[in-house]
C-alpha cells in the first residue's frame, strides 16, 4: 500500500501546473481507487489482489497520459521556444566595420529570413498546441467531450449566423461540463501563447542588445578581436571638429534599425484565426456560387502590436 501511495505522489508531481485542470479527472480517479480500499476492504478478505490490481492499472493509465502529454511538451514546444529565443535574429561581422549608409539594408537581409523562420515555429508550436488537447480528448472520454471537440478554428469556415440554439434545463449540466473542459484547453493555448510571445520579444532583444554592445565598443576590449561597428571621419577644422557622418544621421541609423527589428513582429501571424473562408463567385454562365479558398495572407492580424509594446523601441 505504501508504495502504491509513494508511485500517486510521484505520478502527481509530475504533472505541469498548466495541465492540471485538465488531468484532474485521472488523478481523481487513481485516489478514488486507493480510497476505496482504505475506507471499504477488509485487509484479510480474499479481494486485496483485485483492489490492488484496480490501483495499478489506474496508475498505469494516469502514468501513460502523463508521459504522452509531457513528451510532446517537451519535444514539440518546449524544445521551439527555446530556438526562438536562442534564435540570432542578426549577426554582426566581428573582423570588419560596416558603412553606415549600408547598416539599414545590412539589417534589412537579415531580418526578413529571419522573421520567416519566427512565424514557422510559432506556427508549429501552434499546431502542436491544438495536437496536444487532442490527446486531452482522447483521454478525457465519456459525454462530456465529444470525440471530435475541437476549439482550433483555423480550418474551419467563419459562422456567419452566431445565434446561439436554446438548450433545455436538462442539458444544462452537461453544457456546462463541456465549457469547463473548453475553458481549461483555452486556458492552455492562452499560457502558451503568452510564452510564445515572451521569447520572440526575448529574441527581439537579445538582437538590439548585440547592436548595443557593438556601438558601445570601447578601446580597451582590442583584446576581444573586435572591430568597432562604425567608422567615422572625424575633421579637423580650425576650431571646430567636424565628424562624417553627423552623430545626428548616425543616430537616426540606429533608430532606423532597431524599428526593422521590432517590426519582424508584422511577418508573425497571430494565433486563433481562420485559415479559410467562403467567398461567392460566378462560373462561366454567370451563375453565383459559394467556394472554399484561403484567406490572403495580407489579411491576417499579426503580432507587431503586442511585440512593439514589449519589445525596447531603442537601444539605448
Amino acid at each position: 500500500m505504501e508504495t502504491c501511495l509513494e508511485t500517486y505522489e510521484v505520478q502527481k508531481a509530475r504533472i505541469p501546473s498548466i495541465f492540471a485542470p485538465l488531468l484532474e479527472k485521472h488523478v481523481r480517479a487513481v485516489r478514488t481507487k486507493i480510497n476505496k480500499g482504505l475506507m471499504d476492504i477488509c485487509w484479510n478478505s480474499l479481494i486485496q489482489g483485485k483492489y490492488f490490481k484496480g490501483i495499478s492499472e489506474a496508475l498505469d493509465n494516469l502514468k501513460r497520459i502523463i508521459d504522452e502529454v509531457i513528451d510532446m511538451k517537451e519535444q514539440r514546444i518546449d524544445a521551439l521556444l527555446a530556438k526562438i529565443a536562442n534564435h540570432e535574429l542578426i549577426i554582426l561581422p566581428p573582423e570588419k566595420s560596416i558603412k553606415v549608409n549600408e547598416f539599414v539594408d545590412f539589417i534589412k537581409q537579415q531580418t526578413v529570413p529571419g522573421a520567416s523562420l519566427l512565424e514557422k515555429y510559432s506556427q508549429s508550436i501552434e499546431d502542436a498546441i491544438h495536437n496536444l488537447i487532442a490527446v486531452f480528448v482522447k483521454y478525457e472520454g465519456g459525454e462530456e467531450v465529444p470525440a471530435d471537440f475541437s476549439i482550433d478554428c483555423r480550418y474551419k469556415i467563419p459562422e456567419v449566423n452566431n445565434a446561439k440554439s436554446e438548450v433545455s434545463v436538462e442539458d444544462g449540466d452537461l453544457k456546462q461540463k463541456e465549457t469547463n473542459f473548453e475553458l481549461n484547453c483555452r486556458e492552455v493555448i492562452h499560457y502558451f501563447k503568452n510564452r510564445c510571445l515572451e521569447k520572440i520579444t526575448f529574441c527581439l532583444k537579445q538582437s538590439l542588445e548585440v547592436i548595443k554592445k557593438r556601438v558601445m565598443y570601447s578601446k580597451n576590449a582590442k583584446d576581444s578581436g573586435t572591430v568597432p561597428l562604425f567608422l567615422i571621419d572625424i575633421n579637423l577644422a580650425i576650431p571646430h571638429v567636424t565628424y562624417a557622418p553627423s552623430l545626428d544621421e548616425l543616430q537616426q541609423v540606429l533608430n532606423k534599425a532597431a524599428r526593422y527589428i521590432v517590426e519582424t513582429g508584422k511577418s508573425i501571424t497571430a494565433w486563433g484565426q481562420h485559415r479559410i473562408e467562403e467567398v461567392e463567385v460566378e462560373d462561366e454562365n454567370g451563375e453565383k456560387k459559394l467556394i472554399v479558398q484561403d484567406v490572403p495572407a495580407d489579411q491576417f492580424l499579426n503580432w507587431y502590436p503586442v511585440i512593439q509594446v514589449l519589445s525596447l523601441m531603442s537601444i539605448y
